[in-house]
């Protein structure tokens, strides 16, 4: 194809192309389906806030039942007290614990001996501290019935180390006895230990350091020497200290140090002189500050 046709075709098409356009335009309208109706949304359903909010009940949660020492305390009953040949008589509660009596107290009457017992299933757990096993009977004046707080009337004189025992009973008046514990029993000792000071402590007059040492004890060793072993605190071991300078401080704590046992073995060379092994085993004992 020579040169001008090609222009010439190149002219026809541009100027064909509006009108191909034009009328697929009115093709593609006249193909829509007329007077269609759209289908419309479905119809909302209106909500009616006029109506009452239904409110369902809240059930409140039970009252959390508060510890009261007072419903665990011995509850004195004369069925707990077993006699033969005398007059039983319990005391309340509240004039037992008044005269330090954390059991039962009671009374009896009668004349010479008489077989006592007591059962202390009723309460035997309302306290702790292995408290059954600690219970034995003891005896206090009859003044202990009448004015309880004073502490001339809680004295307690050890009946027996039981719950039964032969007792004698005054020749006048009721003898008043109790079921109480003692501070110690085959459990272990509850007495109170004394306030003594736990370690020592002193204050550098020139350093202005604060030292302070716990010592700690350690079984006899066989051998009859034993190791000291103490926990040393020393305040001027972390000045000028920083996380960076100090990323790792003593497992006990920055300042704290405890005191270590090293040795050291004599070399196979050593070992070929008893004289040179001897000179080359060393034990070392380093203590807070000291070695």
């Amino acid at each position: 194809m020579s040169r001008r046709k090609r222009i010439a075709t190149a002219i026809l098409t541009l100027m064909a192309t509006p009108a191909l356009i034009g009328l697929i335009g009115v093709q593609s309208a006249s193909a829509a389906p007329k007077d269609v109706p759209l289908p419309g949304a479905p119809a909302t359903k209106r909500v009616d806030l006029s109506k009452a909010r239904v409110t369902r009940p809240v059930a409140k949660p039970a009252a959390y039942r508060k510890y009261d020492p007072a419903g665990h305390a011995a509850r004195p009953t004369a069925s707990a007290v077993h006699v033969t040949g005398g007059k039983v008589a319990t005391v309340d509660a509240s004039i037992a614990a008044a005269a330090g009596v954390h059991g039962i107290l009671f009374s009896v009457t009668g004349t010479g001996k008489v077989d006592l017992s007591v059962d202390p299933a009723t309460f035997k757990d309302a306290y702790g501290g292995d408290f059954a096993s600690r219970l034995r009977l003891v005896r206090l004046p009859a003044c202990a019935l009448t004015t309880p707080a004073v502490p001339a009337c809680q004295t307690q004189t050890p009946v027996s180390s039981t719950l039964s025992a032969k007792v004698a009973l005054a020749s006048t008046g009721a003898t008043v006895l109790a079921a109480d514990a003692a501070a110690s029993g085959p459990a272990g000792d509850y007495t109170a230990t004394p306030l003594s000071p736990g370690g020592t402590w002193s204050v550098s007059g020139n350093t202005g350091a604060f030292t302070y040492s716990y010592p700690i004890a350690v079984p006899s060793a066989i051998g009859g020497a034993s190791p000291s072993i103490a926990l040393g605190y020393n305040s001027s071991s972390q000045d000028a200290l920083t996380e960076t300078t100090n990323s790792q401080p003593s497992w006990l704590g920055d300042g704290w140090s405890t005191g270590r046992v090293t040795s050291s073995e004599p070399t196979r060379a050593a070992r070929t002189s008893p004289a040179r092994a001897h000179r080359r085993a060393t034990a070392t004992s380093a203590g807070p500050g000291r070695s």
